[in-house]
């Protein structure tokens, strides 16, 4: 490899890279011809860095590189305030007690205090029968004692409730996002009754390590707490991303590999420019940053001494 050739305002450049060049320029979550192209499903928005727009993942496949993962990404559920062009992640929103996920039918679809991951795929779960994504729309759902005490979206309840849905009343929530009213009044007094055993018999929340992570320590449960106190508030949750997970395929030492397998003399890629080490899963709290850092070291100190 001997080096790249860049765009600046005063022209074309090429840049002469002795030892080798490393890939480092993100994935393509806001790509939109390479996200319709390659993605399994639909992402709605994306948290991740705006300028990562697949240039790293193009140059990679330009001379030679294999990729793997192209149709995954790291899914994460997102709040788009507006006039906002990326979303806001909801992490603590939907584990915190006195909230509830419910998608148009006004049914819950999964454990709300789940990994991000996963829960964004189960909002993305295809019904090959109706052919569609029966959880997307989906919304946050909470009542005033919640917002008198949470933040939403960075936002406490002075600021929050200028974009947020509001209703007196349960049934007139549901008027308000277009959720089946019948079926939401029933999905809440249902989830109301077992909050106040701390008990989620239909999807289990709270029950791990990791939901009560997110939760609140110092109420009598951290992730569970009925929605009662009016008025109520809502808020359409995206299925989106903080960034894709597919990019050149590299073997351990951070080296980019062709389609047979073996290494591209010179080129390297780390991050999210590179397919990740995870593969489809979501191994917990840092499964996007600790493969960067370590591959980042790899590929800095295999390229820096030639291997």
């Amino acid at each position: 490899m001997s080096g790249v050739e860049v765009q600046t305002g005063t022209g074309r450049k090429r840049v002469r890279a002795k030892m080798g060049v490393i890939l480092a320029a993100g994935g393509f979550e806001w790509n939109p011809r390479m996200k319709r192209m390659y993605l399994s499903a639909p992402s709605e928005n994306s948290a991740g860095c705006t300028t990562n727009t697949g240039d790293g993942v193009s140059m990679g496949t330009g001379v030679g590189a294999a990729t793997s993962l192209m149709d995954e990404a790291w899914w994460f559920t997102l709040i788009l305030k507006p006039g906002e062009k990326q979303g806001w992640l909801v992490t603590s929103e939907r584990t915190l007690p006195g909230s509830i996920m419910v998608d148009q039918k006004g049914m819950r679809f999964a454990d709300e205090a789940m990994n991000y991951v996963d829960l964004t795929r189960a909002m993305l779960a295809f019904n090959p029968t109706t052919y569609a994504l029966e959880n997307v729309p989906a919304y946050l759902i909470f009542d005033s004692r919640y917002l008198s005490k949470y933040p939403v979206a960075g936002e406490g309840k002075e600021k929050a409730v200028r974009w947020l849905e509001k209703g007196e009343s349960l049934a007139a929530l549901a008027t308000r996002l277009g959720i089946d009213s019948s079926n939401f009044v029933a999905t809440v007094a249902e989830f109301n009754r077992n909050a106040q055993s701390g008990t989620d018999p239909l999807f289990h929340r709270g029950e791990s390590a990791y939901d009560r992570h997110w939760g609140d320590p110092s109420a009598p449960n951290p992730t569970l707490g009925a929605l009662n106190e009016p008025p109520f508030y809502g808020v359409r949750i995206l299925a989106g991303d903080i960034g894709t997970k597919g990019g050149v395929a590299t073997d351990g030492s951070g080296r980019a590999i062709d389609p047979e397998g073996r290494p591209i003399p010179g080129l390297f890629a780390v991050g999210n420019n590179a397919a990740s080490v995870m593969d489809p899963g979501y191994a917990g709290s840092g499964a996007t940053l600790g493969p960067c850092v370590t591959f980042g070291y790899l590929a800095g100190r295999n390229c820096a001494l030639g291997n």
